[in-house]
């Protein structure tokens, strides 16, 4: 082991700092350290620099672990916090624990501090590498939504219609446009029978082509017509393409419909 460990070391009798710092030189840690006996001494080394651990008496003349452990948390600094006190009640350690200490050892068993320093950096390491991932994740999440909301805005002023569709053809989004287009009400559109608002000379085609895409994977495109309940008819021009998933299995299509003026339609080209 060769690790470099910046230690905060809370404590106002020198030979026992200089003890502790022995012991954990002997488990192959290269040392940086500070020493410190008040909340304001305290104060200034977490301002000056980082730290990798703090170990603290539990009680000193004008300080105290439980004091020292409340200033780390207020500055909300995630350091591995350890205890080390010649003389400390078992009240007194659940205490601490519930507090938020780490660890609490017994200046007569010093032969527990490197282990137990090992195993809070460990645990100090993945809680900072969730954190990342935790922050990582939430940066991701804000900005999908972002792009959903710039598509929904970009899907709802657009002048074509826009549809999505799942892996078998059913739809499960349109936008107002398409709605327009269709005749089909927006509120209904997603449990409608939307062929049914295809013309019925165009309908057993359409139908086709577009089963025919779905089955097999592969690009929809025609021209059809839809009939609006009032007898209105509109030409269009109906395309999606197939969504993959990183599998590349198809999960559902994304297309649109364009009104075509009927001097352009293909009856009369």
């Amino acid at each position: 082991m060769d690790a470099a460990l910046r230690v905060l070391v809370i404590e106002d009798v020198e030979d026992d700092m200089l003890l502790m710092l022995r012991v954990l030189r002997r488990g192959g840690y290269t040392l940086a350290y500070l020493r410190v006996e008040t909340a304001e001494e305290m104060r200034a080394a977490l301002t000056d620099q980082s730290w990798d651990l703090v170990i603290a008496d539990y009680s000193l003349p004008q300080f105290s672990a439980p004091a020292a452990l409340k200033l780390l948390q207020q500055q909300q600094r995630d350091i591995p916090f350890i205890i080390v006190s010649g003389t400390i009640g078992e009240e007194a350690a659940v205490a601490a624990m519930k507090a938020g200490a780490h660890d609490y050892i017994l200046k007569g068993n010093l032969a527990r501090l490197t282990p137990a320093v090992e195993r809070e950096l460990r645990e100090a390491k993945e809680r900072r590498r969730r954190q990342t991932a935790e922050h990582a994740l939430q940066e991701s999440e804000a900005t999908l939504r972002q792009i959903q909301h710039q598509y929904q805005v970009l899907a709802e002023t657009s002048p074509v219609g826009i549809f999505r569709t799942d892996s078998q053809g059913n739809y499960v989004y349109v936008n107002r446009q398409w709605s327009e287009m269709t005749g089909i009400p927006l509120e209904q559109a997603l449990q409608f029978d939307y062929a049914s608002a295809v013309h019925p000379d165009d309908r057993s085609h359409m139908l086709a082509v577009w089963q025919t895409a779905v089955q097999n994977g592969l690009p929809f495109r025609l021209e059809f017509r839809f009939q609006h309940p009032d007898g209105t008819i509109i030409w269009v021009f109906g395309q999606a393409l197939p969504e993959q998933n990183d599998g590349e299995d198809v999960v559902g299509y994304v297309g649109t419909i364009t009104d075509i003026p009927i001097e352009n339609s293909h009856s009369k080209r």
